[in-house]
């Protein structure tokens, strides 16, 4: 939803900026960036693994380039009201998984939050953890956010863990809301507050985006291209 108290671009955009160690001078070995189109043709690879699919609230369906590069010209379209942005190794600066905002209230100030390890070579190393706390950090501190939500798979135990480990909280449960693989999957409903989110003790990683500072552009219009189900991807 678009409301009169939303920030400029120049406000929720930050200009490239050097990688900030979380511990020490040692430095993270993640950093976030906006997505771009150069992410597109492996974001469409991941998208055609059932296994990786599984793993979401979407259903598997196979999904061509030309699909993602419509679905991606929607999302700079809609920029105003949604955040999405690419995991990347820091050492190779390695695509290799997504964490977004979507749907981003301005007036009600919440919003919903979504993550997704697509190179499974990097599931299980911490990548999720770190996309999530400094995504946590940029809403609540940059955009003076008050409330995330997201919704997760009962069946999947690693996200769950992660989510409680940084503080979301259960809020309720869908009984068999998800078609997946043959059978349904109750949805567990989880939010955070901005009171409920712990502040590290240092500051973590700057987001890094890909482009400089827009200047001010005129407020879009709210437009919904994703179901719910298919936030993740």
């Amino acid at each position: 939803m678009t409301g009169h108290f939303a920030p400029s671009s120049a406000d929720c955009i930050n200009s490239r900026r050097t990688i900030h160690a979380l511990q020490g001078m040692n430095a993270m070995p993640y950093f976030l960036r906006e997505l771009s189109r150069v992410d597109l043709a492996r974001l469409t690879k991941w998208r055609n693994e059932r296994d990786l699919i599984s793993q979401l609230n979407t259903a598997f369906r196979y999904v061509g380039q030309e699909t993602d590069l419509d679905w991606f010209n929607e999302y700079i379209a809609n920029r105003f009201n949604n955040i999405r942005l690419a995991i990347c190794e820091a050492e190779s600066e390695k695509f290799i998984g997504v964490v977004y905002l979507l749907e981003i209230d301005w007036i009600n100030r919440n919003a919903e939050h979504a993550i997704w390890i697509g190179d499974k070579s990097f599931q299980g190393r911490g990548a999720g953890e770190f996309a999530t706390r400094s995504l946590l950090h940029h809403a609540f501190t940059d955009l003076n956010l008050h409330r995330l939500h997201l919704t997760v798979l009962a069946t999947n135990e690693r996200a769950l863990k992660l989510y409680r480990k940084v503080g979301f909280v259960e809020e309720g449960r869908l009984r068999q809301a998800v078609y997946k693989e043959g059978h349904y999957v109750d949805l567990i409903r989880m939010g955070m507050l901005e009171g409920e989110y712990v502040r590290p003790t240092v500051k973590p990683a700057d987001i890094v985006y890909s482009s400089p500072v827009p200047p001010e552009q005129p407020k879009p219009k709210a437009r919904r291209f994703l179901s719910s189900s298919a936030r993740a991807v």
